[in-house]
């Protein structure tokens, strides 16, 4: 409320269990937040300290400026991947999901491995997936990917 003077007054903290990033880190367009629903979407990259795993997903969580965050869940996009893949196709690219798109009540979770939406009342019903090809990596530092 006071823009001069910002105080934390919310904080939530994922487990010591994984390494993890998200774009939002460094890009504010990875950060996504529905204001009228009270919804908050970013990318979430992991893996495990242990099995080396890897997890790409949106996580979803409700917004309360009295009660806080609370998680509601992800949406994985790890099954859109063999692998970690990696590459440069006029642009770096990984496994990780890029964005995350509000509309109504869908939630559209954007990867290089494809799209998933899912209702944001129910996270945990399957929703559809429409899985992409991997970019085709350019040998060379050039923009043009070879077709």
């Amino acid at each position: 409320t006071d823009g001069r003077n910002p105080i934390q007054k919310h904080k939530f903290t994922y487990t010591g269990d994984e390494y993890g990033s998200s774009e939002a880190q460094h890009d504010h367009k990875a950060f996504t937040y529905f204001a009228d629903r009270q919804l908050l979407a970013f990318p979430y990259y992991s893996y495990s300290n242990t099995t080396g795993a890897m997890r790409s997903s949106l996580e979803l969580f409700k917004v309360d400026l009295g009660a806080g965050f609370a998680k509601l869940g992800s949406i994985d996009h790890s099954t859109l991947f063999t692998s970690s893949p990696t590459g440069f196709c006029g642009g770096y690219y990984g496994p990780t999901v890029r964005r995350g798109v509000f509309l109504e009540n869908f939630v559209y979770s954007i990867s290089y491995g494809g799209v998933v939406v899912k209702d944001s009342n129910n996270l945990a019903a399957p929703g559809d997936q429409l899985a992409l090809p991997a970019p085709q990596v350019n040998t060379g530092y050039g923009p043009v990917c070879a077709m």
